[in-house]
């Protein structure tokens, strides 16, 4: 997608604090670049764990295809580990923002409390 230099997407503007924001179009472009390069890694991983898990069984041991993938049973523990990893991950992150909140409603509760 290519955004001329003097359309009204590049243009800017200033609110009353003369912060300049920026228009939403102006990062279409990387945007979609962002998105593509996402697309063909998940493409380029999900081509390879297939065949790693689905064709590489039906190949001879001896086959040349064989040295380009890990032994089978890393075809398990690798997602089991991505898997622990990305639940810890986001389990850590709601219970810190769970932690925030609540400290948040604490201070509050206790400011009206002295306000009255």
């Amino acid at each position: 997608m290519f955004i001329p230099r003097d359309s009204p997407a590049q243009q800017t503007s200033k609110n009353k604090k003369n912060t300049i924001i920026r228009e939403p179009h102006q990062f279409a472009v990387f945007d979609v670049l962002v998105g593509l390069v996402m697309l063909g890694v998940a493409t380029v991983v999900f081509v390879y764990y297939t065949a790693w898990t689905f064709l590489l069984p039906f190949i001879d041991e001896e086959s040349v295809l064989q040295q380009f993938f890990l032994p089978r049973e890393w075809a398990v523990k690798i997602p089991a580990a991505l898997l622990v990893l990305g639940a810890s991950a986001v389990s850590f992150f709601i219970g810190s923002v769970l932690i925030k909140s609540s400290k948040k409603a604490k201070a509050k509760a206790d400011k009206s409390k002295k306000s009255n």
